[in-house]
């Protein structure tokens, strides 16, 4: 089985210089790593070719999307392993990779952070450590897809087309893409023993907009046009009863000014959360201690409520916005089932 690295990246950074190298550094080595770089950015395709990389240059910025497809065109691995250009890899990788997708019936696979994220301020340890657990507690047969840390075959990637382009920013072409894949009969398999660092550096603003206008709108306006909720990441029952509960816990306090009685709301809304958020604090404490992990909680409740709004506002703008967004649902082709492994 041979597995090629394909990493986009839009500019020349230290972290893209140390997370090439990583991947660079791999033994075994992977078959082949190419860098496809999303627009002009001489500097990272020199430090991608020093690194030995193959570099892909696209003249015109137009998304992760387009430059991992760019990079999977010119690939000639069995395997595909995607990998952002702010997450450093482990030497084993390549190895890790091939003991994963050595079952036959899995065809993609999805790694996960590690617990040792470089940047110490609160918010870049809270958003890797959440990260982390959602995915070490995910259902193994996933219906997702990771761009940051995910493997997939060759020809189940070009069977259903690759990424979708028309998500010109980074938001949620990876999950569209697991969701093709799934619809389409193959496997997507998470596992714990894919592990990465992440780089990343988070801070108040760019985790809002990553968790509101990357993630959140995007993914509603997805869900709504696959016309289901796939129950898997942080999707699950519990975190959606955990937003309805942060919710009401909000409205319950704004009522008891003149409602008192709605307190037992309040009071019974906490319960919920903090039953629900149990095994995550548990999760927080045995990595960072009590202080950080009652913080993460009570950070986390503010999640679920700007989650649940943006959830509300992104369905309202749906119909006007939204449908146009994330284009028609992915169908099968005329065929009764794809093939796997035709290489055409």
């Amino acid at each position: 089985m041979t597995v090629s690295a394909v990493m986009p990246v839009h500019a020349d950074t230290a972290t893209f210089r140390r997370a090439v190298a990583a991947v660079a550094a791999a033994d075994p080595p992977f078959h082949e790593v190419i860098v496809a770089c999303d627009g002009p950015a001489p500097g990272a395709a020199e430090a991608a070719r020093a690194a030995g990389a193959r570099v892909i240059a696209r003249a015109v910025p137009e998304g992760p999307a387009a430059a991992r497809n760019a990079g999977a065109r010119e690939a000639a691995g069995d395997v595909l392993f995607f990998v952002d250009s702010d997450v450093a890899v482990r030497p084993d990788v390549v190895s890790r990779i091939r003991e994963a997708m050595s079952p036959p019936d899995v065809d993609a696979v999805v790694g996960l952070y590690d617990d040792r994220p470089p940047a110490p301020n609160f918010l870049s340890q809270y958003k890797n450590l959440l990260q982390r657990f959602i995915h070490l507690t995910a259902r193994p047969a996933g219906t997702s897809f990771w761009g940051a840390c995910g493997a997939v075959r060759r020809e189940a990637f070009r069977a259903v087309g690759g990424f979708d382009e028309r998500f010109r920013t980074p938001s949620v072409e990876d999950i569209d893409l697991g969701y093709r894949l799934t619809n389409a009969g193959f496997h997507v398999q998470f596992t714990e023993h894919l592990e990465v660092t992440h780089l990343k550096r988070w801070t108040l603003v760019s985790l809002l907009e990553s968790d509101i206008l990357r993630r959140a709108v995007p993914w509603t306006w997805l869900l709504m046009r696959e016309s289901k909720i796939y129950p898997d990441l942080n999707l699950r029952y519990r975190h959606r009863a955990a937003g309805a509960a942060a919710f009401l816990l909000v409205a319950a306090l704004a009522l008891s000014w003149a409602r008192p009685l709605a307190l037992w709301l309040a009071a019974a809304s906490v319960t919920l959360l903090v039953g629900i958020d149990r095994p995550m604090w548990r999760f927080f404490r045995a990595r960072r201690g009590p202080r950080f992990a009652s913080a993460a909680i009570a950070w986390h409740w503010v999640y679920y409520l700007y989650s649940t709004l943006t959830l509300l506002v992104a369905v309202l703008l749906y119909p006007f916005v939204g449908r146009r967004a994330v284009g028609a649902r992915w169908r099968r082709p005329a065929l009764d089932r794809i093939e796997r492994h035709d290489p055409t």
